[in-house]
């Protein structure tokens, strides 16, 4: 299964990027033996600061079609890493070829794109 990051915002260089280059290889390496994989990051800014709908429609643009969508959103329901991991083996048990994992900007993601929310507690090594 394709995992597309869809993010709003630009990461630069510095710790934060080489922090996420190290997650991405290693789910690159570990997902694979789970039919998971590649992934890709694409990056939205809201260059005209039309806020979260402005967002929403930048978003939608890079969603591929027919994707499973999952939203992070400090709203959406809080789980756990291991209940994360077998939602996305769930996702793979059923053939889902794609899937859309989105981050909205810093006041989260708009209402028309909340349609599985999960808050996942941020990793140790991001704190």
């Amino acid at each position: 299964m394709k995992i597309h990051l869809c993010v709003v915002g630009k990461l630069r260089n510095g710790p934060e990027k080489d922090l996420v280059d190290d997650y991405l290889n290693r789910f690159e390496k570990i997902g694979r033996s789970y039919g998971l994989g590649p992934v890709s990051v694409n990056e939205v800014e809201d260059k005209k600061n039309g806020g979260m709908s402005n967002e929403a429609i930048l978003l939608q643009r890079i969603i591929p079609k027919g994707s499973a969508i999952i939203a992070l959103d400090e709203r959406g329901e809080v789980i756990s890493s291991p209940s994360f991991s077998k939602k996305l083996i769930t996702y793979v048990n059923n053939s889902v070829s794609d899937l859309a994992i989105i981050i909205g900007g810093a006041d989260g993601i708009y209402s028309n794109l909340r349609l599985s929310l999960i808050h996942i507690s941020e990793p140790t090594r991001l704190r």
